[in-house]
């Protein structure tokens, strides 16, 4: 049976687990992407974090669902790619600004998206999982 305790705990521990995966993998996607190219680093993580999230909207078991997040997370590590593929794409007098779109468009992405996902769970709730995971790919 589980307890109110139980399932806080097994919340939490969802949503740390994706933190500590991005964590970890972010200087290895780092370090990668600077052997291989920050183009396919950044088109592979993408395509993760959709499975992640598509992997995750089916869940079904405990272990499904941390499959999920974890793959999310490893896969979101991304972020230090994104911003070395910036620094490798725009002159250095526009970097600032560029650096600043990035940040901006993040925090609305977080300020924003809980929203979202929030209206989707009226449709069930997986929606905003197989949504997240869809827009992964426009």
């Amino acid at each position: 049976m589980t307890t109110p305790a139980n399932q806080a705990f097994i919340v939490t521990t969802l949503t740390s687990v994706y933190a500590v995966c991005v964590f970890l993998a972010s200087p290895s996607l780092g370090a990668l992407s600077d052997r291989l190219g920050r183009r396919p680093v950044l088109l592979v993580c993408l395509l993760g974090s959709a499975v992640g999230y598509l992997i995750f909207g089916i869940g079904g078991a405990l272990w499904v669902l941390f499959l999920g997040r974890i793959l999310e997370g490893i896969t979101g590590g991304s972020i230090s790619t994104l911003f070395a593929y910036f620094v490798d794409i725009t002159p250095a007098s526009e970097r600032t600004k560029y650096f600043g779109w990035v940040s901006a468009l993040f925090g609305t992405g977080v300020a924003i998206g809980p929203a979202i996902g929030g209206l989707l769970t009226h449709f069930g709730y997986a929606a905003p999982m197989f949504f997240w995971g869809d827009c992964y790919f426009f």
